[in-house]
């Protein structure tokens, strides 16, 4: 059964569903939250607090505030927040705007983000571009658990670090920046 493109707000929860009578099932909305569970969706447009588990996302997934995803796989990801992630892929292009915590994700297109905590565990990125978030402190790139940078590592507005631990990887340049290897 189709359903005619809908958008539903409540409180500062905000999802938007296309087309399909399963993208419903997926996802929940509540005041402040979103929630989607195993499944697929066409894409997903949150605010407020966002959780994911599970969830296959075929288009954009654009989330206004926190984002919380576990087991996921998202073809394209705009984050305006915190984004924590665990055990997924994002197939296309990562923009965030916030600090970012990922676990075991393998980012397929280069990571673009405004922030001055990354940290990577486990995780693989063909690159890193850390635009200036406005924070006076210094940009942080923390690569742990075996995670890999591809190419290399730029920070465009203000010099920065990358934090080697264990076996984590940096092959390409870091632009802009130092590495420093921790135990």
């Amino acid at each position: 059964m189709n359903w005619i493109k809908q958008t539903v707000c409540l409180g500062l929860g905000l999802i938007s569903m296309h087309n399909t009578m399963a993208d419903h099932l997926v996802c929940r909305q509540g005041a402040g939250y979103v929630r989607c569970d195993a499944g697929t969706t066409e894409q997903i447009q949150g605010m407020g607090h966002t959780f994911i588990e599970g969830t296959q996302v075929k288009s954009d997934t654009t989330i206004q505030g926190m984002l919380e995803a576990h087991d996921f796989h998202f073809n394209t990801l705009t984050v305006q927040g915190v984004c924590r992630l665990n055990h997924g892929t994002v197939e296309g292009a990562a923009h965030i705007m916030g600090d970012l915590t990922a676990a075991h994700v393998h980012f397929k297109q280069p990571i673009v983000i405004a922030s001055n905590h990354i940290e990577l565990s486990g995780s693989t990125a063909p690159s890193i571009t850390v635009r200036s978030s406005g924070a006076s402190s210094v940009n942080q790139v923390i690569l742990k658990n075996s995670a890999q940078i591809k190419g290399g590592i730029t920070f465009e507005q203000s010099s920065g670090e990358v934090w080697l631990y264990d076996q984590a990887q940096c092959t390409g340049p870091v632009y802009n920046g130092r590495i420093i290897h921790k135990s």
